[in-house]
């Protein structure tokens, strides 16, 4: 799992290596693995709080009440090229804005993990950009413990 945030969610492939056995076919062992990698990859991915998408500086991701997201992704709309060069992610927890996550680039997609938060709303702030920002998505999510392990935050 750590392989695949720290590819996938840093904006880059993931690589498997695939060994093909002497039928050209991949051993039996092997596509059990991949199989379970894809089930946990589903799991993970399985319960969204809440998704925005935009154009602009600034979107903002109202969250659900009793919703304590552990999990953010970003995604760029590529197709208007990679405009986010730096950018910050705040939560308003209790009537005060704080910072959950920032980095630079965005591209493809970017995934964060960290210790739930009681946030209501979540405010993505590009600082920076070499155009008007396309977000083609935000979203907030909430990942079984354990299930995402290896987080690094």
């Amino acid at each position: 799992m750590e392989h695949y945030f720290t590819s996938v969610g840093r904006n880059t492939n993931l690589l498997i290596g695939m060994v093909i056995d002497n039928r050209g076919l991949i051993p039996e062992a092997d596509q059990r693995r991949f199989a379970e990698f894809g089930d946990r990859i589903k799991k993970i991915f399985s319960k969204r709080l809440a998704v925005a998408e935009g154009t602009g500086n600034t979107i903002s991701l109202p969250l659900p009440k009793g919703g304590a997201p552990n999990m953010l992704m970003l995604m760029e709309d590529i197709a208007h090229g990679e405009r986010v060069r730096k950018f910050v992610v705040e939560g308003l927890i209790n009537d005060e804005w704080i910072k959950v996550w920032g980095g630079t680039c965005i591209g493809h997609k970017k995934i964060e993990r960290f210790d739930p938060i009681n946030a209501s709303e979540l405010r993505l702030t590009v600082t920076e950009s070499v155009a008007e920002p396309q977000i083609r998505e935000f979203s907030a999510w909430a990942v079984e413990d354990g299930l995402a392990a290896g987080s690094p935050t």
